[in-house]
């Protein structure tokens, strides 16, 4: 509470709830040069704080223990890959899939589903974007395909520089 805890009566409790703003779409679409031109002012502590709050990159990868291990797991990513891989990752994620990464598109019951093929057999169990998953029967799939895509979307048009080169940090 907000008293020094030698009066009597009322006292108020209070929270402080801040939340990042969100990102919007930017008018120029970042390059992978001008990303890597950032990367010696990068602020990790900043790339952090995107990557698991505001760019929602945590929703489809895992860092340490936190996240969704949807895409690749990227704990460590930086003793494995050098920057400019990682920038490119962001930016263009279609460059280099991961095996086993591949975009799944999926018609089932009347509906088209999207993402990571997380296990299949009697189902089949997708990612979905933002951390959901689907388990579809595999008697109700018309159309099962694997695209020569990452699921992931570029990031360039909502990261600018200094936020990529701060993820990438």
């Amino acid at each position: 509470g907000n008293h020094d805890g030698e009066r009597d009566g009322g006292f108020a409790n209070y929270f402080v709830i801040v939340q990042p703003k969100p990102l919007r779409a930017r008018a120029q679409v970042t390059t992978q040069e001008a990303a890597l031109a950032s990367l010696p002012m990068a602020n990790p502590k900043r790339g952090e704080a995107l990557f698991f709050l505001t760019a929602g990159c945590a929703g489809c990868h895992r860092v340490g223990d936190r996240g969704v291990n949807f895409g690749p797991d990227l704990t460590n990513l930086g003793a494995r890959m050098e920057a400019k891989f990682v920038v490119q990752s962001m930016l263009d994620p279609n460059a280099v899939i991961t095996e086993g990464f591949a975009a799944h598109s999926v018609e089932a019951a009347g509906k088209n589903y999207f993402g990571t093929l997380l296990s299949s057999g009697r189902t089949v169990k997708l990612g979905l974007v933002g951390g959901q998953t689907v388990e579809l029967a595999a008697e109700t799939i018309n159309k099962h395909e694997t695209l020569p895509i990452s699921p992931m979307p570029p990031q360039g048009a909502m990261l600018g520089e200094n936020d990529v080169a701060d993820i990438a940090a």
